[in-house]
């Protein structure tokens, strides 16, 4: 009976639905690649951003569904990969593991900022179907970290909630941190990929520049 009725709700989700794809080009070599979810019934829709974790993409786990749930309920829901999560244009893979390694905090915020730029420019497909007045954040493990951070910092943003959201942005022990900042990288395991994907010392160096900001 469960299995049934979480199906009946997916099926009347997907109704009316409208989905596109977009990129967002932030230098050579460098994007943000993303998905736009609306219910198409002539209404402006208020935004609703919704930023992956750790290890995590726009396509990973829960997050589709849970994007299908938010447009049905009447959001302009963009999901989108962080250009530097790793997964290139396979949109599955961690296939950019060199990305991944020199990935940080700063980074996600200037690509926060590159998303909500284009929103508010009215230059993503189906900018006609966004009420760009109510936007909002949704982040879950890192990404709840950064919905936080980021809409401290940007008055633009009306409302931001963590999904199992991170309490340091330190996700390391001191043991690692002092390993990376001595060998320059380490790695950590992907349970899913089985893939050893590195963190480099750029990580714990933006945390230290940023110690004192507000946003870190």
């Amino acid at each position: 009976m469960i299995k049934l009725a979480v199906g009946k709700v997916l099926l009347m989700s997907l109704k009316n639905r409208v989905h596109r794809t977009f990129t967002i080009e932030l230098e050579p070599g460098s994007c943000i690649r993303g998905n736009i979810r609306v219910k198409e019934d002539g209404q402006a829709k208020p935004v609703l951003l919704f930023a992956h974790g750790f290890k995590g993409f726009k396509d990973w786990g829960f997050m589709p569904y849970a994007s299908e749930q938010l447009a049905h309920l009447g959001f302009a829901v963009i999901t989108f990969n962080f250009s530097h999560n790793g997964v290139g244009l396979n949109e599955s893979d961690f296939d950019e593991l060199y990305r991944f390694g020199a990935n940080t905090y700063s980074q996600e915020q200037k690509d926060l900022a590159a998303v909500l730029a284009a929103v508010l420019e009215g230059t993503l497909p189906l900018s006609e179907q966004m009420n760009k007045e109510p936007i909002f954040l949704v982040g879950h493990s890192r990404g709840g970290g950064n919905s936080v951070l980021f809409a401290a910092e940007h008055p633009e943003i009306r409302g931001a909630a963590s999904w199992n959201g991170i309490a340091d942005v330190n996700l390391f022990g001191d043991a690692f941190r002092e390993q990376v900042l001595r060998d320059g990288v380490g790695y950590v395991a992907n349970a899913r990929t089985k893939q050893q994907m590195p963190i480099t010392a750029a990580f714990f160096e933006d945390l230290d520049r940023n110690r004192s900001d507000s946003i870190l």
